[in-house]
């Protein structure tokens, strides 16, 4: 993104976006041999507009969906060379960004209030593990995709993940991730499983691009929850 603070690499040269000019459709950019590079702090809030696969909605329910994006750039972080330190995170504000885009959705079991911090880290796990595997069965790079999760969404009021295509209108990714969603399940769980941390690495659960600074995550729990979607596709 070229917003204002960020390193907009061209041509295999780095500058720095001076200024952002919205109303003008201008950035104004200058040369910067950084030795750092920024990432965007984006928060997406989906919409469901149409079921186009699997009209089931039932727990442990899997569907393509047609979905409204709505993009905000709440910030960005200066990350060093080595792609893992963080030198710091600035605020932005910038105005949302939406459009139409399909999504696949995987929907859970209601939460049992007895134990909250546990199902908000096996649902927020959850988008982490798929969406770190799915680049492997779309065939694309890991910033086409996006993912959201939610506790209770809307129309079932039950725990829903959504991984969804970055394009508008979509190019395919999600219709082949849906065609391959029993291995790309048993492919998040592998990840995990075979991590030999006790609550979750850069190997298999934390994300560099989390919006939530890898917050409120469960290993066991996201194990958990997606075996009840594994042995439900077995």
């Amino acid at each position: 993104s070229a917003h204002t603070g960020a390193i907009y690499l061209h041509r295999g040269a780095s500058f720095l976006v001076r200024e952002l000019e919205l109303e003008r459709n201008m950035a104004w950019l200058e040369p910067l041999d950084a030795e750092y590079f920024t990432q965007s702090i984006v928060q997406s809030v989906l919409h469901q507009n149409i079921v186009l696969r699997g009209a089931d909605i039932s727990e442990e329910a899997q569907t393509l969906v047609g979905v409204t994006v709505t993009d905000v750039v709440v910030g960005y972080r200066r990350k060093a060379l080595d792609g893992e330190t963080v030198l710091g995170v600035e605020d932005l504000d910038l105005p949302p960004t939406s459009y139409d885009s399909l999504a696949v959705r995987f929907d859970f079991a209601e939460v049992d209030g007895r134990d909250m911090l546990a199902a908000i880290g096996g649902v927020h796990g959850a988008e982490h593990a798929l969406l770190a595997v799915a680049p492997l069965f779309a065939g694309c790079d890991r910033g086409d995709l996006g993912s959201a999760w939610y506790l209770a969404f809307p129309d079932t009021v039950r725990p829903a993940v959504f991984v969804f295509d970055r394009v508008p209108g979509g190019v395919g990714l999600c219709e082949a991730l849906y065609a391959r969603r029993e291995p790309w399940v048993q492919a998040a769980l592998d990840l995990l499983r075979d991590c030999e941390c006790g609550t979750g690495c850069p190997n298999c659960l934390l994300s560099s691009r989390c919006e939530a600074n890898n917050d409120n995550l469960d290993k066991q729990a996201t194990v958990e929850l997606l075996s009840k979607i594994e042995k439900c596709d077995s």
